[in-house]
């Protein structure tokens, strides 16, 4: 994305400030018109739709609602290649209760008295939405096939709801209260016709019957996925991750966040053992199920079955569960594989079962984004637990930011597989977001020079996050240790269920 200063020599007395953070599809400058304060904006959409929003702020205007009306150029017109300079709305966000009653009814009266809206160029109601559509920064051709599927099923359940103009981003950040207590509403980047709880289900109160709000929350979650998807990777995986339901599963029975293709695609789990070498990682944690004289272990995110494996094979009864039917496969063909019960599914879908230990190995706990997913996956593996099991984990200390080590140079590697196949490897960072890392792996096969693929999302949550969780959960901390084979990188955490 461009972010140097827009050209702006066709507005006389125009002067650009700073530029603003946090704009994700547009560059947005702070500047000065004649003395006057004002935004300028360098918009991405085409010019049939930037049109169709510079209309409607005339309209929104005229029917007495708070909008940023476009400065004209010295010519006379409202942009410049596709540039806008727009007036400046002062204000306070909304805080209160009372700020977003306010604000939920200006916006219920943008629904009522603008049905008369002609569809924005280039958008579509989500209800219309296909595996082909794009729609503002949408495009489901784009992306994955289960993906899509999921999207469009939640699309799909929101028939019927009201449509009409709504604003398609009424977050605090772009809707101000006046000293007048008038709610103005900025920023219609993504202004359209479309169903209107787009605009109601993440308001700062709840305006919506029970009923209409969880699929509204839905609604939200799955455009906010799509919408995201080609922009925003690491908030698009988030969101589609609130998707899931407490049991992790969709009413289809699919899970709803696909694993990572370097789990799930099998020309890539093939690879997977390879490169992760003798894994003397799981050293530490055979010595565990010692120490707590286990006789019956879950391991949870068991990928392609090592840990499993050779825990059946020194005669402990273990259950392995991955949602990534691709790495069971795998692991089924391991000596000692018929002596484990596997499972494609999650935490959350195990059967009824009184274990001694559970684990997750290998930086499985930082896969789980969402607080809910988190905590639906630790009390699943309660249930799972004998009254005092233990659940052993670990996860990567974010104060050391492994993530920084995670570039081309540091991760290239090259492997021969058991088949005589070559691969070469490396990993690049694409988004830092908080406690949130987006990375992608590309993989390239010497035998036909196919090039894959797979992009990951992890949380580095801080250590007392993580005790609260499992205090929350129903354990009891025992220990944090230091991984042998990786002093001071990751915390092992061992709490007792009660």
């Amino acid at each position: 994305m461009l972010r140097v200063q827009p050209d702006v020599a066709e507005w006389d007395g125009l002067v650009p400030g700073r530029r603003l953070e946090g704009g994700a599809r547009n560059d947005v400058w702070l500047g000065s018109l004649r003395g006057e304060p004002v935004v300028i904006r360098r918009s991405r959409r085409t010019p049939q739709s930037l049109a169709w929003e510079l209309d409607l702020m005339r309209l929104l205007h005229d029917r007495d609602f708070g909008v940023p009306l476009p400065e004209p150029t010295s010519s006379g017109e409202r942009s410049s290649e596709c540039v806008v300079v727009q007036r400046w709305i002062g204000g306070r966000e909304p805080t209160t209760a009372g700020d977003w009653s306010k604000v939920a009814a200006e916006l219920k009266r943008l629904h009522r008295v603008c049905g008369d809206v002609t569809q924005r160029p280039g958008c579509e109601v989500v209800t219309d939405l296909t595996s082909a559509s794009v729609s503002v920064d949408a495009d489901l051709s784009a992306m994955p096939g289960n993906v899509v599927a999921v999207l469009l099923d939640v699309f799909g359940s929101v028939a019927g709801a009201p449509v009409s103009l709504i604003h398609g981003d009424p977050g605090p950040s772009n809707v101000r209260i006046g000293d007048d207590g008038r709610v103005r509403l900025l920023d219609w980047d993504e202004s359209r016709v479309d169903v209107v709880w787009h605009d109601l289900s993440n308001l700062g109160i709840r305006v919506l019957l029970s009923a209409e709000h969880a699929r509204a929350v839905r609604l939200s979650n799955a455009w906010e996925a799509a919408n995201a998807w080609n922009t925003e990777v690491g908030y698009a995986r988030r969101r589609l991750a609130h998707l899931m339901s407490p049991t992790g599963a969709m009413s289809g029975g699919e899970v709803v966040r696909p694993p990572d293709a370097v789990f799930a695609d099998r020309r890539l789990a093939e690879t997977y053992d390879v490169f992760e070498g003798d894994r003397d990682d799981l050293d530490a944690y055979e010595r565990l199920v010692d120490e707590f004289g286990a006789s019956t272990v879950l391991d949870v995110g068991c990928g392609t079955g090592e840990f499993a494996c050779r825990l059946a094979r020194r005669g402990v009864n273990v259950t392995g569960v991955d949602p990534a039917a691709a790495s069971v496969e795998i692991a089924r063909a391991k000596p000692g594989a018929d002596q484990v019960s596997w499972m494609v599914g999650d935490a959350c879908s195990l059967p009824p079962m009184q274990v001694d230990l559970a684990f997750m190995t290998a930086n499985v706990a930082q896969v789980f984004l969402t607080d809910q997913d988190w905590e639906a996956t630790l009390c699943a593996v309660g249930r799972a637990l004998r009254p005092g099991g233990h659940l052993v984990f670990e996860t990567r200390d974010p104060e050391r930011r492994a993530w920084e080590q995670w570039t081309p140079a540091e991760t290239r590697d090259a492997a021969v597989l058991p088949t005589g196949e070559t691969v070469d490897t490396w990993c690049e960072v694409t988004g830092v977001d908080g406690e949130f890392v987006t990375f992608v792996y590309t993989n390239t096969f010497g035998s036909d020079g196919a090039t894959i693929t797979s992009e990951s999302t992890l949380r580095f949550r801080q250590r007392d996050d993580i005790k609260s969780t499992l205090v929350d959960a129903g354990y009891q901390v025992i220990a944090v240790r230091d991984a042998p084979d990786r002093p001071g990188r990751e915390m092992v955490f061992i709490a007792r269920h009660n």
